[in-house]
């Protein structure tokens, strides 16, 4: 049936003082009418608090060179690190809209959040420094959504947003002639929670209940980040290890994690391109016991994308195809999503497209097995 009629309101301000200084005001406003063609008691509180409406100031900053090589940017911002189009090794600066997965690419579902960001210019390097004052995790689907197979509402515990839990990062940036390069560190929260037993309560007949609760580690990143043009190629790659990973099951230590990703973009056909990444996140040291409930992790977790798209009818008909599988092979599980969108003017458009979710043994997967979407996007740009 319907899950989705949204109309949905987007408007950005920019404006510049004198030569130097410039700012940006942006928002966003929905309101899902599907949800009042249903019964509303069929909808938990938290679906209808963070799925039927929805008002929220977005990137709101003001940006300015006091010198010719300092650049400084202060308020609600994002910052993209690193070069893949789909997957994230070294991006963790912003946190992500995680509430339909799989039906917004990866540019769109970053939350803006507050922070300072400086950025230093030496020839063609830039150095760029972070601190972000605002502690705000994923976007997740909330309990009794779709997206959301929990049958318990788990409590979630966020830091204050104050000057001990300040975050920060540094990325050193080289711009070069045929191909790019970058250093990355963070020292940040993890926007993905992890669980956290609090209480085990005995049941007799049924045996050990635990109590849970969702808390989110202050992780440490040191990586890189590369991309190679070659005629109608680029050559993608990233690395990073994270320090600081705490799981439910053991508690006398932190863990570490390697993330590896290779990629390339072919560009070598008219008004076409073609995306492939592939990933690794594989945790060091790893303990048998972190397979099982509440943690169900995995000592080796692989991904990989494909993108394609192709315009026609001069470049007025934009094809998407998207795919992805989570595994070696796929047995995790995975998305395949495609759309057509059509330029009817310049300032209208509309879109088409399905999403079918793959299920696999993954059990998040599975619980997506009826979640198949058909979807239709009118769009006014003004």
């Amino acid at each position: 049936g319907l899950t989705k009629l949204r109309p949905y309101f987007s408007l950005t301000w920019d404006a510049k003082f004198g030569e130097r200084w410039k700012t940006r005001i942006s928002g966003k406003a929905f309101y899902d009418l599907a949800y009042g063609m249903k019964k509303r008691e069929t909808f938990s509180e938290e679906v209808l608090n963070e799925l039927e409406k929805e008002v929220e100031l977005r990137e709101v900053y003001l940006e300015g060179s006091p010198l010719n090589s300092l650049d400084i940017k202060l308020g609600k911002q994002i910052v993209a690190w690193g070069v893949a189009d789909s997957l994230r090794v070294v991006d963790v600066i912003n946190p992500t809209d995680e509430r339909e997965f799989g039906m917004t690419d990866l540019e769109d579902i970053r939350l803006p959040i507050n922070m300072t960001k400086i950025d230093y210019y030496i020839g063609d390097l830039k150095l760029e420094a972070v601190a972000v004052h605002q502690i705000r995790f994923n976007k997740s689907a909330p309990f009794g959504s779709d997206f959301n197979p929990s049958t318990q509402k788990i409590n979630e515990v966020i830091p204050e947003s104050s000057a001990e839990n300040t975050e920060y990062g540094l990325a050193l940036i080289g711009t070069f002639s045929g191909w790019d390069a970058s250093l990355h560190w963070a020292q940040y929260f993890d926007d993905s929670a992890h669980f956290k037993i609090t209480n085990i309560t005995i049941i007799p007949g049924v045996g050990a209940i635990p109590t849970l609760e969702r808390q989110h580690s202050r992780l440490k990143m040191g990586g890189g980040a590369l991309s190679i043009s070659s005629g109608n190629f680029v050559w993608k790659a990233e690395a990073a290890k994270l320090r600081g990973l705490e799981y439910a099951l053991v508690t006398d230590k932190f863990f570490s994690r390697t993330d590896i990703l290779f990629g390339l973009e072919f560009s070598g056909w008219s008004d076409t391109s073609l995306t492939i990444e592939s990933g690794v996140q594989h945790i060091n040291d790893f303990d048998k016991r972190l397979e099982g409930l509440p943690d169900s992790e995995i000592e080796d977790r692989f991904a990989t994308s494909v993108i394609f798209t192709k315009d026609y009818l001069n470049q007025t008909l934009h094809l998407n195809l998207t795919g992805m599988m989570i595994g070696e092979r796929g047995e995790d599980g995975g998305i395949n999503r495609g759309s057509l969108e059509y330029d009817v003017m310049d300032a209208f458009s509309v879109k088409g497209g399905i999403m079918i979710y793959q299920t696999g043994e993954n059990t998040y997967f599975q619980s997506l097995n009826e979640n198949d979407r058909l979807f239709f996007e009118a769009r006014y740009s003004f």
